[in-house]
């Protein structure tokens, strides 16, 4: 199972859309736009949103 998460907040409610330029990523939480992070496992997510806190 991949996990798809926002870089920027770490959220998980990400949409894909098919744009002119091929398809792009929105988080729909913080409003970021780009590529997102894919994991592998819920432990590498874990890992990633403690990272994220120490950080904010």
């Amino acid at each position: 199972m991949k996990i798809y998460a926002c870089p920027s907040c770490g959220s998980k409610n990400i949409f894909s859309y098919l744009s002119v330029i091929g398809m792009n990523y929105l988080c729909k939480d913080c409003g970021f736009q780009g590529d997102p992070f894919i994991f592998d496992s819920e432990e590498n997510y874990q890992t990633f949103l403690d990272e994220l806190k120490k950080q904010g």
